[in-house]
């Protein structure tokens, strides 16, 4: 039975993000569910935010492979959007796969955590400045490796901490724009 309920869940939250239905997304989500990805660490209405923001830029968005087994649950989706890093900068399309893991209760979602190839987002993402950081990051990795010793630039977790800052920050600006999401 939980299943089937939590089976629904998901298909009505992936057809509402695939509809840019914010609404329908929302009504999937557990008042207090967590969201992690490479971006966001998000709670509660914050998450609801989150998707609303995602949502208004009319994301193109398809899942697969939905698997639901008691009150966990995985898939795989896509999205193609345009990124921009700040308001001033030229966007870049980006086109994102994603493997997430949901967890239920009471037939909502309560955690959803994503996972994707941060590299490929990244360089996608931040256009030639990426493909440059992540060969900076590859160098330092086989340098490592010939080195057989830690070298301490850590150019993927430097990046990846910048990414988690930024969205801290975007997230911050379109709450304060609408307050209905405020705490």
């Amino acid at each position: 039975m939980a299943d089937n309920i939590n089976a629904i869940t998901l298909t009505s939250f992936f057809e509402g993000l695939r509809m840019n239905d914010i609404a329908a997304m929302q009504r999937c989500l557990h008042p207090d569910v967590e969201f992690h990805d490479i971006g966001f660490d998000l709670r509660g209405r914050e998450v609801a935010a989150m998707w609303d923001m995602i949502v208004s830029k009319k994301i193109d968005a398809t899942y697969r492979d939905l698997k639901v087994e008691g009150d966990t649950a995985t898939a795989q989706w896509e999205c193609k959007y345009e990124f921009r890093e700040d308001a001033e900068s030229q966007p870049r399309p980006v086109h994102n796969v994603i493997r997430s893991t949901f967890r239920f209760e009471g037939g909502l979602i309560r955690t959803q955590d994503d996972d994707c190839d941060f590299w490929t987002w990244f360089e996608q993402a931040m256009g030639a400045r990426g493909k440059a950081a992540h060969a900076l990051g590859v160098i330092e990795g086989g340098l490592e490796h010939l080195l057989k010793r830690d070298i301490p630039l850590n150019v993927e977790d430097k990046l990846r901490d910048k990414v988690k800052k930024t969205a801290r920050g975007k997230i911050a600006a379109f709450v304060s724009a609408h307050p209905e999401y405020a705490s």
